[in-house]
């Protein structure tokens, strides 16, 4: 996905992931093995520190996923609900897309109210791009009239007293 042009046909922004933490950073400088060889001395002179505090002080989880648009450069933490929002589906329908490509078969994906904090545009262009890819998904909303252009492809169904109806 990062590797991917920072434009492409969903009307999405294309967005690139990142690993933000030490280990990245040295992974970036140094040869993995070095890397992982610094790891393991750092963790075996914390580890009574770390027994003592109950945490552990260094270490893969102690990274931060940075999510930003490819074109700007924009980090998602700066940008609008609504600009979050389009780079979080389009990490979700490349995934999609790529789990597609090794495993044969689409996931189905599940889309929680997809088209809150998305413009008219983007709105369009999720219906769009879950039609045209063949996309296997279950999406929620509240005004079944945003989701008109799969009326013609989609299984509409409504919840009532805790039940679905179709």
């Amino acid at each position: 996905m990062n590797r991917a042009p920072a434009r492409d046909d969903t009307s999405f922004p294309v967005a690139r992931l990142r690993l933000v933490c030490d280990l990245a950073s040295d992974l970036a400088k140094r040869p993995a093995l070095a890397v992982e060889e610094g790891l393991r001395a750092t963790l075996r002179e914390s580890r009574k520190d770390d027994a003592a505090r109950g945490a552990t002080t260094a270490g893969a989880h102690r990274a931060d996923l940075l999510l930003q648009d490819a074109l700007t450069g924009r980090e998602a933490s700066l940008s609008s609900s609504g600009q979050q929002k389009a780079m979080l589906v389009h990490v979700i329908l490349n995934h999609a897309a790529l789990t597609a490509e090794k495993a044969g078969s689409a996931p189905l994906i599940l889309l929680d109210e997809p088209l809150n904090h998305l413009d008219a545009i983007k709105r369009e262009a999720l219906l769009r791009v879950v039609q045209e890819r063949a996309v296997t998904a279950l999406m929620t909303g509240t005004d079944e009239e945003s989701f008109g252009v799969l009326r013609a492809t989609a299984e509409y169904c409504r919840i009532e007293a805790g039940r679905f109806v179709a």
